[in-house]
């Protein structure tokens, strides 16, 4: 245990420390996180808004919210075959 505790304190070290490299590496993983993210929003709002409710006038709201619900479950089930 006591590894992850020399681990833990030096990353906050190396974080506090305000050395180049650390700083680089932060700033170009919140850049590809913010760009992910706003490309995601870019996308997925708008298809979430025409996939919603209103638009689909012949599927019931039971059927809406067990969808992922069935699917989740699938997945789960799926991994745990997989690796068994």
């Amino acid at each position: 245990m006591s590894v992850y505790w020399q681990g833990l304190v030096e990353a906050i070290h190396l974080l506090m420390s305000g050395a180049r490299d650390v700083l680089e590496v932060i700033l170009r993983t919140l850049h590809v996180s913010g760009t992910a993210t706003i490309i995601g929003t870019v996308i997925g709002v708008p298809l979430g808004t025409l996939n919603s409710p209103r638009f689909l006038s012949g599927i019931t709201a039971q059927v809406i919210i067990a969808a992922p619900i069935i699917t989740g479950f699938s997945g789960a089930a799926a991994r745990k075959v997989y690796y068994s």
